[in-house]
């Protein structure tokens, strides 16, 4: 029963984080494509006009496209930690990326608690982070002992 158990919680990251990669991924072509960026900026903030910030409408699609993919890179090379820990069953891997994953959520718990939104993906995100949790006690068990899942059971 327990490999079983330990297996779940395995797939269940692998699959989280590869859907993570694959959304980031399609929101990056997204992001590459939008030639619009800037202008749909300026039309949300029009205080921000191009005259008292001295830039022009090129200059903030670029600032906004490099900014953009600057997170959105980081949030694949996150994502891949978690995949190749869960993968490898690598304790030292999936420990960072639970500390990532942890301090991704805080502010974003915060701010769905001020603002009252999101509340179902922050359930989803928490319980990610309680299968993650007890995925890296798991690895942690199995470096202390023989490498032997029974210690698990």
């Amino acid at each position: 029963m327990g490999r079983f158990v330990f297996n779940c919680k395995k797939f269940a990251i692998i699959y989280w984080t590869t859907l993570t990669i694959v959304m980031t991924i399609g929101v990056f072509i997204y992001v590459l494509n939008d030639k619009k960026l800037a202008e749909m900026i300026q039309e949300i903030f029009p205080n921000i006009s191009s005259d008292e910030v001295n830039v022009n409408i090129i200059d903030l699609n670029t600032l906004v496209l490099i900014t953009a993919n600057i997170f959105l890179l980081s949030s694949i090379f996150v994502s891949s930690l978690g995949l190749f820990g869960a993968m490898k069953e690598n304790f030292s891997l999936s420990l960072l990326y639970l500390v990532l994953i942890i301090m991704d959520f805080i502010p974003k718990f915060i701010f769905a608690i001020m603002e009252k939104l999101f509340l179902i993906p922050i359930l989803v995100y928490l319980f990610i982070i309680i299968i993650m949790v007890s995925f890296v006690i798991d690895l942690r068990r199995m470096n202390n002992g023989n490498n032997s899942i029974s210690s698990l059971a």
